[in-house]
């Protein structure tokens, strides 16, 4: 949902500033939009005086925007098509009129450069945390380290329903996700992680036998709650959790264990599950991206690599404590004390 906001906001802001129709813009509005957003993209009104400020906005975001322009002109003259009158198809854009926002230089952005996550030790206490003894906390077990364990995006694991998941040969279990662009793929679900699940089903009164394909297994502990709040809501038993809910699940384990709340969010745990994937594989003799990318569903090995050098891996210098070492000066840092007479006068100057 939130790709699909985010295109159609950077589309329709676009046009609207503009005020010319899509098929009409050359590459000086391009150029002249990527300026706008740069320096005055950004508009906040003050809560108190009620005036409105214009600002900059991150190179991140502008990049962004442009980034959505461009992938909007490529779509429409090279994927979208609509049949004319004689039966003949063709193109919203000809194929010998540029994209007007291929020429537009945007920001360098260094990939995953703000990630956020926790680390091994905080995740183990995170997990600890949470009281399996109970039904609330069966769920949040089971969410919690199915998308840490097999390292899939949260929309992935949230949308996940009963008819998804498979038994491998080995003892252990695939579940079939929805990918970017709507490709279908599987990945694998851990005995443990299967075994959680089923805990919780069997506490929700929902026990694996009586599970049909079409049910989702994260869903909210009470939907009927609504209904009692709000008797004309319409209730869907089979709603699974949002994005939000399960983020408000992981804060509140990370907040009582003092994790930092920005590391708090279930992209986060893709991150602290790859790591320790990467650190085991490390102390087995070395890293294996193959098998990281087809962990990770990523598209191409490259994709991987940056992914492991921007995130996973830590900088490393073996000489580097070394030479702190002996550069840091030894006793106390502390200026030398003269007495003045005894210090050079000063041409022209005596000393008092």
């Amino acid at each position: 949902e939130n790709p699909v906001r985010a295109y159609k906001t950077a589309v329709t802001q676009f046009v609207a500033w503009s005020g010319a129709r899509p098929w009409e813009v050359g590459p000086g509005p391009a150029q002249h939009w990527a300026v706008h957003l740069a320096t005055e993209g950004k508009e906040e009104t003050d809560p108190e005086t009620g005036v409105t400020v214009r600002g900059p906005l991150s190179e991140a975001t502008v990049s962004l925007k442009l980034a959505v322009l461009s992938s909007f002109y490529e779509f429409v003259q090279r994927r979208y098509t609509f049949p004319g009158p004689d039966g003949q198809y063709t193109t919203l854009w000809p194929a010998d009129r540029a994209n007007p926002f291929a020429v537009v230089e945007r920001p360098k952005i260094s990939p995953y450069g703000r990630a956020k996550y926790p680390t091994t030790h905080e995740l183990q206490a995170m997990l600890s945390e949470i009281n399996t003894a109970c039904l609330t906390g069966k769920r949040d077990f089971a969410l919690l380290y199915t998308v840490s364990t097999t390292c899939r995006r949260a929309s992935e694991v949230l949308n996940m329903q009963w008819g998804d998941i498979q038994r491998l040969s080995d003892g252990n279990y695939s579940f079939q996700y929805r990918y970017k662009g709507g490709d279908i793929r599987r990945a694998v679900l851990t005995r443990q992680a299967f075994q959680a699940i089923c805990a919780y089903l069997v506490a929700d009164d929902r026990p694996p036998e009586t599970m049909q394909d079409e049910d989702h297994i994260f869903i909210p502990l009470d939907p009927n709650r609504i209904k009692r709040l709000r008797p004309d809501a319409q209730v869907d038993p089979n709603q699974p959790l949002s994005n939000h809910q399960a983020n408000a699940i992981l804060k509140k384990y990370a907040r009582r264990c003092g994790v930092d709340l920005n590391k708090a969010h279930l992209h986060a745990l893709r991150h602290a599950g790859a790591r320790l994937r990467v650190e085991q594989m490390k102390d087995q003799g070395g890293v294996d991206y193959l098998e990281l990318m087809q962990l990770l569903g990523h598209s191409s090995l490259s994709v991987t690599q940056i992914y492991s050098q921007n995130v996973l891996e830590d900088p490393e210098d073996p000489g580097g404590q070394a030479a702190a070492d002996a550069l840091m000066p030894k006793g106390p840092r502390r200026r030398r004390y003269t007495p003045i007479a005894q210090q050079p006068a000063l041409e022209g100057l005596e000393v008092q």
